[in-house]
């Protein structure tokens, strides 16, 4: 069945980081952050989750996985923060987590530029404490995120890895000292940093001569102390990065077997030419070459897999069958997740049994009613388990500035 080849395409890879905790948001309470593996989302849920002390779980990005929700539910979380818009982080993550009552808030732009401006307007609003307490906001160039993972090092070494704050600006754009502006200002930064990623003596991207002038006036014109450090450009970061598209080029055509949809074919074709020429220019020393080709190469594979991805959701939308399965496999990954937290979920496994029964005898109206049924006691159990916890007492969902953190 398409369905079934379909979805099983869709399940992804799951990656969970833990970080030590810096601050904990308020006593007793249970941070998750979801985010998609872009590079430059990844960077700053780490960033944010080490300020919050939470944990992050990373998806696949532009795919719906079930065992995540599962996973997430398994950590049984009192607040779930999505990083990235429903293309990056699938809205079925959001209802998975709405059929538990788990609180979520999702940070989302149109671009990573965006999204991260929506990350610190959301710091601003749920965690102003922590907010003020960041030495250093660093604007890195949208263009990249490599930036990041040097930084962190640094910091790390300084002995201070969550205390800076960091967000994606436009370089090359026309109004960058406007993006400058409302990200200084809704920071309420004082000590800004400007990382330029090199290679040997020259710029990676072009157009950093003017953006470095533009923002030094402002600088000068704010008030705000503003510093360029130049960031190194090294071998083993551009590896990585044409392992990342590699990938995603691999996903995009996983996604698309079967299916028909020209766009997506065609970005393919074109991430593989891209994707073969980054690996020539790795290969000859070219690293600068390298990197803007895989970078290429994985936004075009992006494209790809998103079309693919909006083909398999009409297909699912188009059958009551398919959309009944797919609603099956969900609810088995979240019963999964809660049993792992040690609750007893017989009467939810017989339930799941009666509904598959149900739907194989294409009685969907019978399946849909059991299908609301099990919702229920999913929901039940997992609000039960919060509140017998003694490791996680129950949490009031958070409010805007209504937290507290510990001294």
């Amino acid at each position: 069945m398409v369905w079934k080849k379909g979805f099983a395409i869709i399940l992804g890879l799951l990656t969970v980081i833990s970080l030590m905790p810096f601050i904990s948001a308020q006593e007793g309470n249970n941070i998750v952050i979801l985010v998609s593996d872009n590079e430059a989302d990844s960077a700053v849920a780490e960033n944010v989750g080490g300020l919050l002390g939470a944990q992050i779980v990373t998806t696949t990005w532009g795919l719906y996985d079930p065992q995540i929700s599962a996973q997430i539910i398994e950590k049984e979380p009192d607040l779930v923060i999505i990083i990235g818009g429903e293309v990056a982080v699938p809205e079925e993550y959001e209802e998975d987590l709405d059929d538990m009552e788990i609180e979520v808030i999702r940070w989302a732009g149109k671009n990573r530029e965006e999204t991260s401006l929506d990350v610190i307007k959301g710091m601003k609003e749920y965690f102003p404490n922590i907010l003020e307490q960041v030495d250093e906001l660093y604007l890195i160039d949208g263009r990249e995120a490599v930036s990041y993972k040097t930084i962190k090092l640094i910091k790390e070494y300084e002995g201070s890895p969550s205390q800076i704050l960091i967000a994606f600006v436009n370089y090359n754009s026309k109004d960058f000292e406007e993006q400058l502006e409302e990200v200084i200002h809704t920071a309420e930064a004082e000590n800004i940093v400007l990382p330029v990623l090199m290679y040997g003596r020259n710029n990676v991207f072009s157009g950093h001569s003017k953006t470095m002038e533009l923002a030094l006036q402002y600088g000068q014109s704010s008030g705000v102390s503003l510093s360029i450090i130049n960031i190194s450009l090294k071998e083993d970061y551009v590896l990585e990065v044409i392992h990342l598209a590699e990938n995603r080029i691999l996903e995009a055509k996983d996604t698309l077997d079967g299916l028909e949809e020209p766009k997506a074919k065609a970005m393919i074709k074109l991430a593989e030419k891209e994707i073969e020429e980054a690996r020539d220019a790795y290969d000859k020393g070219d690293y600068q070459k390298a990197y803007i080709k895989a970078m290429t190469a994985k936004g075009h594979a992006e494209i790809a897999l998103r079309s693919s991805n909006e083909m398999l959701r009409g297909i699912f939308q188009g059958s009551m069958g398919f959309a009944l399965e797919h609603q099956l496999t969900r609810l088995k990954w979240m019963m999964i997740g809660l049993r792992n937290t040690g609750v007893d979920v017989g009467e939810i496994e017989q339930l799941l049994n009666s509904a598959e029964l149900a739907l194989k005898q294409h009685k969907y109206d019978e399946a849909q009613e059991i299908i609301e049924d099990i919702k229920e006691k999913l929901k039940e159990s997992f609000k039960y388990k919060k509140e017998k916890s003694e490791e996680h007492m129950p949490v009031t969902p958070p409010k805007p500035g209504d937290r507290k953190e510990k001294p």
